[in-house]
């Protein structure tokens, strides 16, 4: 298969999308550029936009406002076929009479090649996904990840700049998944171009994606490496959306060394590095705190938390055994999930069961001032420290 001609770039500028005069719209003032030959991830829940952009890049949706650029030219009024974009659908809709082989070079077919042209590009792709071997059956004798590596030949042998793909892997079971997932990151990489790939599971934008954009409502709440995404989430909507950490808060009580101590609604305290960031007395401030890097032992009773610092005396409410760790939920009385994961081979050294007592406890240096502020009344901690 020969090289994508063009660059794939993508750039959304200042884009809007309101499908109804008076709703709140689907797309909402954003800016976004995707560099060319990049694996970006558009994360977020159902209903916030992210669906709408692909459909936006690919032609199949115009913006009420905003521009949509590939390789640097406008492609905002540009027919889909225009673009140099091929969409791959959450739905594999394979022509079911047609063989393997025919469904790939379909797409030539209605471009006038040659049937000995079409057919020798479309083997050479099936040899790209490893199912060579299939050419002449039905789409009806494949596997659910067959017939999904059907569907990723078919969408590239058009040779795109840019690969669209709509929740590709939603409808595979998880064995699947984990296998399409790497299959679609090896194929990107051998062949350079831009993908963009929407989903809303969290594992699977890490997994694959140089780039995750997570959303709400139409809005970009953070785009980054994966890494940056996980390690410094921006605020506390992306660190819960993104998983694997908790939500810390509290009022700050006092500033020292560099650092915030705030006071959380049930008294604990906790320190937040502030690494230059102005915070004021009394403002609420939030961090966050990587799931791994909790311990957890037994509460002792004669120790207090509300004399300790980032510490938290609760419950376990909840216990799940992952395999290499084992997933503590405990209740601390805050009604934000605290949780905690303890690696395997600490865990059942001794194990503690659900309505246990514990004292979850964490290093300063693992928590990170997130951008969320708001004033805060003074709590009742606050008010007996003053």
């Amino acid at each position: 298969m020969s090289a994508p001609t063009g660059n794939g770039s993508i750039e959304v500028v200042s884009v809007t999308k309101t499908y109804h005069a008076g709703a709140m719209p689907a797309v909402d003032r954003l800016d976004l550029r995707i560099d060319h030959g990049s694996y970006c991830c558009l994360l977020g829940p159902s209903g916030c936009g992210k669906t709408t952009i692909l459909r936006m890049i690919a032609g199949h949706e115009v913006p009420t406002e905003g521009d949509i650029l590939i390789g640097g030219r406008n492609m905002t009024n540009l027919q889909p076929v225009e673009r140099g974009t091929a969409m791959m659908f959450q739905s594999y809709a394979l022509f079911p009479h047609r063989s393997v082989l025919d469904n790939v070079a379909f797409a030539l077919k209605m471009r006038g090649a040659s049937k000995a042209d079409r057919h020798a590009k479309a083997r050479e792709l099936l040899q790209k996904v490893h199912l060579e071997a299939f050419a002449n059956r039905l789409p009806a004798q494949l596997s659910g990840g067959q017939q999904q590596r059907v569907a990723l030949a078919r969408a590239l042998i058009t040779n795109p700049r840019v690969l669209l793909l709509d929740e590709p892997l939603s409808a595979l079971d998880e064995y699947l998944r984990l296998q399409m997932r790497g299959e679609l990151r090896r194929v990107q990489r051998e062949l350079g171009i831009t993908f963009i790939h929407v989903t809303h599971t969290q594992l699977e934008a890490i997994a694959v994606a140089d780039t995750v954009v997570v959303m709400a409502q139409g809005k970009i709440e953070q785009a980054a490496s994966a890494r940056d995404i996980f390690l410094n989430p921006r605020n506390a909507y992306v660190t819960r959306f993104i998983g694997g950490q908790n939500v810390l808060s509290g009022a700050v009580e006092r500033i020292a060394g560099g650092s915030a101590i705030a006071v959380t609604g049930t008294g604990a305290r906790i320190e937040v590095p502030l690494n230059g960031a102005q915070v004021a007395v009394g403002e609420q401030i939030f961090g966050s705190l990587r799931r791994d890097r909790v311990a957890v032992r037994r509460r002792d009773p004669a120790l207090s938390p509300k004399d300790m610092i980032n510490a938290f005396a609760g419950e376990v409410h909840a216990i799940e055994n992952q395999g290499s760790y084992v997933k503590m939920t405990i209740d601390v009385g805050d009604g934000e999930e605290f949780v905690a994961n303890v690696l395997d081979e600490d865990y059942f050294v001794d194990p503690i069961d659900i309505g246990a007592p514990v004292l979850a406890s964490w290093p300063v240096r693992e928590v990170r001032l997130l951008e969320d502020r708001r004033p805060a009344q003074r709590t009742d901690a606050m008010a007996a420290a003053a």
